[in-house]
């Protein structure tokens, strides 16, 4: 993450929480990213030097007015304006961050070879929150490749407890005996 990214991702969570609005802006804030994910060119729009810098920020204005706090508009025109609406995306994830710090919340992603039901979701975060005294906000993915078990990310700690990388440590001891 780039430095202008901390800047002002970790700016705008100040102002928010201050304002006590900090969870409407993180919504809005992931909402808007996705839309620049899902159209691209719209993102190169309001970056684009053919236009002149007041240009884009109309667009903007025009595009966003009525959908953000004020907060998030305000936002969007200062990066269009120093140059940095690259940066965006960056930006989301510092602020996501400066939240979930806030709020002692933790991202983790559980990878299990077939769904898991609502009630082992539910009893698998329960027990995530309750090892790590913290609030789990927990992802789940489908790999038919681990074959069984779980994989879990926990932050920067992988935990793997799927068939695939058992039956991988056992192959890998069977080939280093042999050798």
């Amino acid at each position: 993450m780039t430095d202008i990214a901390k800047a002002y991702g970790s700016a705008i969570f100040e102002l928010a929480i201050e304002d006590k609005c900090d969870k409407q802006i993180l919504e809005e804030l992931i909402q808007l990213d996705e839309v620049f994910t899902q159209t691209p060119t719209y993102l190169s729009l309001l970056s684009a030097p053919t236009l002149k810098k007041e240009e884009r920020i109309d667009l903007i204005s025009q595009a966003f007015k009525e959908h953000l706090h004020e907060y998030v508009l305000n936002f969007l025109k200062i990066l269009c304006e120093k140059g940095y609406l690259a940066q965006f995306h960056s930006c989301v994830q510092e602020y996501q961050n400066c939240y979930n710090f806030a709020y002692n919340i933790v991202t983790a992603v559980a990878t299990s070879a077939v769904p898991l039901t609502d009630e082992q979701q539910n009893k698998l975060t329960e027990k995530l929150c309750a090892l790590t005294g913290k609030h789990i906000q927990l992802t789940f993915n489908i790999d038919a490749n681990i074959i069984g078990g779980i994989s879990l990310k926990i932050e920067d700690n992988q935990f793997d407890g799927s068939i695939k990388n058992r039956l991988d440590v056992l192959r890998a001891n069977l080939l280093s005996t042999l050798a």
